[in-house]
């Protein structure tokens, strides 16, 4: 992870999207005081009524809210961070999406790092999806990186013990998204004295890495070179990318006055949206523009000397849905894989 004395984050602006949960600026700060890291402001957007709700009734997400704030602030210790409190209902992501459009420019984030997500079936064959999705666009044009977690179910998306199990093959809204980066998980195996990163798989009821082909949302262009002449695939590949992400043994965070360790592709994905906002600050320093939607560059970087750490080892199979083995190069399980920050950063300057 980046070092939290430079400050390669400077000048950004990350926006975390909660749906419920609320937390607690001591909790935050003792985070940051054990592990050196500036506190910082912490701005709050209310989004169609929605607000903090620490130890209420959606409290149960407390704990979702730390491990973005904390994790955020651990990868991206010198960003601004914001964190945007939005309905958890139908037109939830309309709201959060439209208030972001509408944002003054000073409150416009440069990166949104969202945990919470959905089986796309739910939503892609609404409207609802496609309006959503024009947003989602409208926000990358705006120069907005969006970060998303891939799921916690392994390749079924669905626990279960969910009405919505049906023990198929699903992935996740909104990481289907193409303007979204969707981000799996890995787990750091001991291995000889260090370790071996392999697909965050734990078995049951540990959880598994997210991860697919869309059945709604057409292949981009930019992903058809590292998805290959896979035989009958026609929809978007997930993830893009992976970080750490199993809770064996997990990462630290401080919630309710305690610490405990976290897991999911929900650390995951904050730890990107951290390192985003590296990239996203050394271009500006260097006076280029920021990522916004971040695939078609994101793949760009593994043509030649690749940036990223390629995942051999493991599967997304969980739940009795038979997943996807980890290969050379791109995969559904954790895509081009975990990312070395400081060769990232400087293939996406070059």
């Amino acid at each position: 992870l980046p070092d939290p004395d430079t400050a390669g984050s400077r000048g950004e602006r990350v926006a975390i999207l909660e749906f419920g949960g609320g937390f607690s600026s001591v909790d935050f700060s003792a985070f940051c005081a054990q592990y050196g890291l500036p506190t910082g402001d912490v701005t709050e957007v209310s989004v169609s009524g929605a607000k903090n709700d620490y130890r209420g009734k959606t409290g149960d997400a407390d704990v979702e809210v730390a491990l973005d704030m904390d994790w955020v602030r651990g990868t991206a210790p010198h960003a601004d961070l914001d964190l945007w409190w939005a309905p958890n209902t139908d037109t939830g992501w309309v709201d959060f999406l439209n208030a972001i459009l509408d944002a003054p420019d000073a409150l416009r984030p440069s990166i949104v790092s969202i945990s919470w997500g959905m089986p796309e079936d739910g939503f892609s064959t609404s409207r609802r999806y496609d309006q959503t999705r024009q947003l989602f666009l409208s926000c990358a044009l705006l120069g907005i990186t969006f970060v998303c977690a891939s799921g916690d179910a392994g390749a079924g998306d669905v626990l279960p013990g969910d009405p919505a199990f049906d023990g198929q093959r699903h992935v996740d809204f909104p990481s289907d998204i193409p303007e979204v980066t969707a981000v799996g998980g890995t787990k750091l195996v001991p291995e000889g004295g260090s370790f071996v990163e392999s697909v965050w798989n734990d078995g049951p009821d540990g959880g598994a890495t997210g991860g697919g082909f869309s059945r709604f949302v057409a292949v981009p262009a930019w992903q058809k070179a590292a998805l290959g002449a896979r035989r009958g695939v026609t929809g978007r590949g997930i993830p893009d990318v992976a970080a750490v992400a199993s809770p064996d043994p997990g990462l630290s965070i401080f919630v309710r006055n305690k610490w405990t360790a976290a897991g999911g592709t929900s650390v995951a994905a904050p730890i990107w949206s951290g390192i985003l906002a590296h990239v996203n600050a050394a271009r500006a320093a260097a006076g280029r523009p920021r990522l916004g939607a971040a695939n078609a560059a994101l793949y760009a970087a593994a043509r030649g000397t690749s940036p990223y750490r390629d995942i051999t080892q493991g599967d997304n199979s969980y739940a009795g849905v038979s997943g996807y083995e980890a290969t050379k190069g791109w995969d559904p399980a954790t895509g081009l894989g975990s990312a070395s920050v400081a060769s990232l950063v400087k293939k996406l300057l070059a």
